[in-house]
């Protein structure tokens, strides 16, 4: 009896984690989690680093590449450096990627296979940009062009706050 109570239990937290979240979902609040992950540092020299931010809490990780110390010397030591984001920087990070999930990572002119007129252009490789809330993994396109105004907006204050060769300490 204990047996199939605990797999009743588990089955019913397993399906709701399952469960689509919709855009509109509240903040992240206990039992729920919500988090950015990102390519950081973008040059045409060098791999790209990575950051993986938690939305909630404001704690974070960020990676840089194993060639790190040939291609620029970052402001830290250690080539992981994990901390909490102060609270402005947070508030920003929050808005832009609230501003992502609701407005979505797609440019709308790309939708249907169609191109925009405008053509986005950058030679450090290619950004990487996900975001995950209550189970739900959410990336934009391949192709800077059919980013969304939203997506690359959260992605550049990514770069911006946690890019090595910025010389800004976190």
């Amino acid at each position: 009896m204990r047996l199939r109570t605990a797999f009743l239990a588990w089955a019913v937290a397993a399906a709701s984690a399952a469960a689509p979240v919709p855009a509109s979902a509240p903040e992240p609040g206990p039992g729920r989690s919500a988090s950015v992950f990102a390519t950081v540092g973008h040059s045409e020299w060098c791999p790209a680093g990575t950051v993986r931010l938690d939305i909630g809490t404001g704690r974070y990780t960020v990676t840089a590449p194993r060639t790190w110390r040939t291609c620029r010397r970052p402001p830290y030591r250690s080539r992981v450096r994990t901390a909490v984001l102060a609270g402005g920087d947070l508030a920003a990070v929050r808005a832009a990627y609230r501003s992502a999930v609701s407005e979505g990572l797609d440019n709308p002119a790309c939708r249907g296979g169609v191109r925009p007129d405008e053509v986005v252009i950058g030679n450090g490789g290619m950004p990487s940009l996900r975001l995950t809330r209550g189970g739900r993994t959410l990336s934009p396109p391949d192709g800077l062009t059919c980013w969304s105004t939203a997506a690359r907006r959260l992605h550049r204050i990514l770069e911006t706050m946690f890019n090595p060769r910025a010389g800004r300490h976190r």
